[in-house]
């Protein structure tokens, strides 16, 4: 290994360092190791898997047969922080044996410096170093979206966990592995934001801890020299779990907020005013039709809200009332439409419509009015009717303020919060499947 190529520029002498040279024991070709930790070798020429880590050398395995394509070789250069680091060792994971689902990782060797791990996932790359820092609780315990905290007292959300199985492997590594090993994974983003990561990795013997950071293509071209780097891959749509959950949270408290306020407006506004009528109608009354009590209005333009209560069940009224002035004069005449049906499909109770109506009506002169009213009624599917067969209870509130609108608002935000929460969960369980 020519030691030049590692050009530190920290501004005094690196001490001598000298490669491990071996023979491979599977054709006899020489092979120059760069990590002295390293462990397991795969041989370039034979592909050969050499167990290097006891006093005699041994084939344990062969390369795999199919090599998944890697956009960076071994030998190639990673310029990170002043120094250049070389790929010594590459891996395929995949899941599911799922190959197009496949996670490429190359361990990045500097002969001073704590090696790195460089991860590329449908075009996004990440780069890790080993960690001291424990969790505080079971990593691969926590689902996604979930938070985890470690010793250093940072927060972390969980972004996905699962199982790999190892594909391919070439290069020098510092264990033993073979093709078809498996080890469970969690991964983790900063809670901040920051695109900080941290890694959990269980295989069979012991867990080992990562953290580091998100790096865009463009970061990874310029740290391997490699321009055209990813310009025949189309990145897969890239998140990170942190900013996610937080615009989840953040919408679900905007709509909790907005169905409260708008909710207590719309129940405030709906027992504003003063009743000035609350009177009961028979089917009889209703068919001949009849007029109200009289009842005081302040006028000048205040809203007066009439309601109509029913004791409908899988059936329909029309109501017609007039707003009648006390020298006979109309001067407001509405339709209401009332049905109310409800029974049970599927094992599920179900209701359609509902058994009241209200509206809302500017009075512009004040005096005594009464209410006519008049109406038919059927049940079932019926389509025509000629009589009321149910009675009703007219109430009549002056000053009083318009909610409609407020409910509604409420309604959309609770449409919304429901929506977004079912969206929420969704997106949490989607590591699971």
């Amino acid at each position: 290994m020519d030691k030049e190529r590692f050009g530190l520029n920290q501004g005094r002498p690196r001490p001598a360092y000298q490669p491990k040279n071996i023979r491979c024991d599977g054709c006899g070709a020489g092979l120059s190791v760069k990590d002295e930790r390293a462990e397991l070798v795969v041989c370039e020429y034979c592909g050969s898997h050499l167990d290097v880590s006891a006093t005699e050398r041994k084939v344990v395995g062969r390369k795999s047969e199919h090599q998944p394509f890697f956009p960076l070789q071994l030998g190639d250069s990673f310029h990170y922080r002043s120094a250049r680091y070389e790929v010594i060792a590459r891996l395929a994971h995949i899941e599911d044996g799922d190959t197009a689902e496949m996670t490429r990782e190359y361990l990045l060797y500097h002969p001073r410096r704590p090696s790195c791990w460089l991860g590329e996932y449908q075009g996004h790359y990440s780069l890790t170093t080993a960690t001291h820092v424990m969790p505080r609780s079971d990593p691969f315990e926590i689902g996604r979206g979930g938070k985890l905290k470690t010793h250093d007292d940072k927060a972390w959300i969980t972004e996905g966990r699962g199982t790999y199985e190892l594909y391919y492997v070439d290069g020098a590594l510092p264990w033993v592995a073979s093709v078809g090993d498996r080890l469970a994974y969690a991964e983790f983003a900063q809670e901040a934001g920051t695109g900080r990561i941290y890694e959990a990795k269980r295989t069979e013997n012991e867990v080992e801890y990562g953290h580091g950071r998100r790096l865009d293509l463009e970061m990874v071209r310029r740290a391997t020299r490699k321009p055209e780097l990813g310009q025949t891959l189309k990145p897969a749509a890239s998140e990170d779990a942190a900013i996610v959950r937080r615009r989840y949270v953040q919408v679900m408290l905007v709509a909790v907020l907005a169905l409260l306020i708008n909710g207590a407006a719309a129940l405030i506004c709906a027992h504003k005013g003063t009743r000035v009528l609350n009177e009961n109608f028979s089917a009889e009354e209703l068919t001949e039709g009849a007029y109200s009590a009289a009842f005081p209005l302040a006028g000048d333009g205040a809203a007066v809200r009439i309601t109509a209560r029913t004791g409908l069940s899988n059936a329909w009224m029309v109501l017609e009332a007039a707003l009648v002035r006390e020298d006979d004069m109309m001067v407001h005449q509405y339709e209401s439409d009332i049905e109310y049906y409800h029974g049970r499909s599927g094992g599920e109770s179900w209701t359609e419509g509902s058994r009241n109506k209200a509206v809302l009506v500017r009075v512009p002169d004040a005096g005594n009015y009464r209410l006519f009213v008049m109406a038919v009624s059927a049940q079932g599917n019926a389509t025509r009717a000629e009589r009321a067969l149910h009675g009703a209870r007219l109430t009549v509130t002056d000053k009083a303020l318009p909610w409609g609108k407020f409910a509604v608002v409420a309604g959309i935000s609770l449409a919304v919060l429901i929506i977004t929460t079912v969206l929420y969960f969704k997106w949490k369980e989607e590591d699971e499947d």
